[in-house]
């Protein structure tokens, strides 16, 4: 068995042990550059049937920043996204009656990339 003296040591682990930055084009790196945002399709007023009467309550995931109302054709204050349109639907739900299952679709401005969000169900209190 060889003995190292603890400085020995230490050197050892310091000389096979990479410092190297993170490339430019690394995920992390890019996930530094652009923080994801989640959103939340939470409520809708107005008539279903006119969907361009209709506003919509768009929850953030950073609770710091507040919910944003917006109609088709607006954008979501903050984020790259713009409300580009809306589908009345509905669903069996576990009462057996029908629910809103309404889906909101954003499209990302920069990117063109489209991103559906469902209205979440009801929850019903016993």
């Amino acid at each position: 068995m060889i003995k190292l003296p603890l400085l020995g040591v230490l050197v050892l682990l310091l000389a096979s042990t990479s410092f190297a930055e993170p490339s430019e084009k690394s995920p992390q790196r890019a996930a530094e550059k652009e923080p994801a945002v989640s959103l939340k399709f939470q409520a809708y007023d107005g008539d279903p049937a006119k969907p361009e009467s209709l506003t919509f309550q768009i929850n953030k995931s950073d609770l710091r920043q507040p919910a944003s109302f917006v109609r088709i054709g607006e954008a979501v204050e903050r984020t790259n996204y713009r409300v580009t349109s809306f589908s009345y639907k509905t669903r069996k739900g576990t009462t057996g009656m029908d629910e809103d299952a309404s889906k909101l679709t954003l499209t990302d401005t920069k990117t063109k990339k489209t991103l559906v969000l469902q209205l979440p169900p009801l929850r019903h209190s016993n």
